[in-house]
């Protein structure tokens, strides 16, 4: 691949946002945003040297690890904790420059909806939908006896969909350096392999707590943290699980970052489940292979169906369990005390998506309350910035995939949003609630 030119540092640049924490070269996003002429051509001559030999500064392979409690969690578990490790912001500039010389060769999984441009989580929700929808017109024959006793009476029956979410355990921090080197042997240009390959080994990475710093650790598996080729390394990762996944007939497997989700057809629990604990066995041996862990606790799964009275969908007996990674978890379907949630969103049993749309609703009221505090007429913000208090905290609630459920809801849940977001409406124009909406 050839040199890097002077107007990609400065595109690397624009992106890097202020207020970042810098890495262990204590160089600050907000320098490098005012950096002279003659600086940034020193800074693409030093990158482009590493891009043609191969050659990575070991402050950019160095990290320093500080725990953050989670909010609402127990500080004595060590759960509890998040950890964030801060690596060096030249290095992300370099990132950002390499990322797009491998995106010139290499294309995510059509499959992963994360990483790439213009898709989104709206994306993958609807693509959940359509499979649903395609399933419910596809009809298969039955033959069912009559009422009378005598001779059989032909029935016509939508295929069910089962829907069955994986978790993996830390999936970002469990990546083996070797099956990720093997896959980047596929990958086309030589810099481009061998840059990939040094970022990956030699780092190393400290532990700090309060003031005290911990002893310097080798970081022998998973992608960096924070990093921006981090996300990218994974997807290309899980690349061939998604290939083996989606072999399967009447499967389909998508990816929003680490987080996956199965589609299985079938035309009833004794067709869809065998189908779905075959692909749930061989994705156990796959992450096995790849050194990934499945985290059964987290799994959901879901049966959607029209009907609310087929007792071929209940499995009272249990004779019919899914297992994932040796576990049994529940199916949610028709008469279940919850839902399962997709990327944010609950999914009722009939994928209306009338329990989602209610739940925004009440989160947003929620918000409303809050926002009440302070649209005052004296004492509060200006016009101009209360329309961004309420489109940046009140309005983003509400319309989070609003594209999608105004498309399958029932009337009912569009009335309760038309009436959330003109109370909204009414904070920046200032109507009272008595005015008509």
């Amino acid at each position: 691949m050839h040199l890097l030119i002077i107007t990609e540092p400065l595109a690397a640049l624009r992106n890097t946002p202020y207020g970042k924490a810098p890495g262990p070269d204590e160089v600050y996003s907000e320098a490098l945003q005012h950096i002279s002429s003659k600086g940034l051509r020193s800074l693409l001559r030093c990158i482009n040297h590493s891009w043609t030999t191969g050659t990575i500064p070991a402050e950019w392979r160095r990290a320093t690890i500080v725990p953050l409690l989670k909010p609402g969690k127990l500080p004595e578990l060590l759960e509890s904790y998040r950890p964030i490790s801060p690596t060096s912001i030249v290095s992300k500039v370099a990132e950002k420059m390499v990322l797009k010389k491998l995106l010139w060769v290499w294309t995510p999984h059509p499959h992963q909806y994360a990483y790439r441009g213009m898709r989104t989580t709206t994306m993958q929700l609807a693509h959940l939908i359509h499979e649903v929808e395609h399933n419910r017109n596809h009809y298969f024959q039955v033959n069912l006896p009559k009422k009378s006793g005598i001779g059989n009476q032909l029935h016509y029956r939508p295929h069910r969909t089962l829907l069955v979410l994986v978790d993996f355990s830390k999936a970002y921090d469990f990546i083996g350096h070797r099956v990720l080197s093997r896959l980047l042997a596929n990958i086309p240009g030589v810099n481009c392999r061998r840059w990939l390959r040094k970022f990956l080994c030699g780092r190393y990475a400290k532990t700090r707590v309060g003031s005290r710093h911990g002893d310097r650790r080798p970081m022998l598996r998973g992608v960096p943290q924070g990093s921006v080729l981090g996300p990218y390394l994974f997807s290309l990762y899980a690349h061939p699980l998604l290939n083996l996944l989606n072999s399967f007939a009447g499967v389909t497997a998508d990816m929003y970052a680490d987080d996956l989700s199965i589609i299985v057809k079938g035309q009833s629990r004794e067709d869809a489940i065998p189908t779905a604990n075959m692909v749930l066995k061989k994705l156990h041996v796959w992450s096995q292979e790849n050194g990934l862990a499945i985290n059964p606790s987290k799994c959901e799964a879901a049966r959607f169906t029209l009907s609310t009275h087929t007792e071929s969908d209940y499995d009272r007996e249990g004779k019919w369990p899914l297992v994932v990674a040796g576990c049994k978890i529940q199916v949610m379907t028709m008469g279940a005390s919850r839902t399962t949630k997709l990327l944010g969103m609950d999914l009722d049993p009939r994928l209306t998506l009338n329990v989602a749309a209610s739940k925004q609703c009440a989160a947003t009221s929620q918000r409303i309350s809050q926002l009440r505090c302070i649209a005052h007429k004296e004492a509060g913000p200006s016009p101009h910035d209360l329309r961004t208090f309420v489109i940046g905290y009140g309005a983003s609630k509400l319309r989070y995939g609003s594209e999608l459920i105004w498309a399958v809801v029932t009337d009912s849940a569009k009335n309760g949003m038309q009436k959330t977001y003109a109370t909204l409406a009414r904070f920046v124009s200032g109507v009272p609630s008595t005015a008509d909406q």
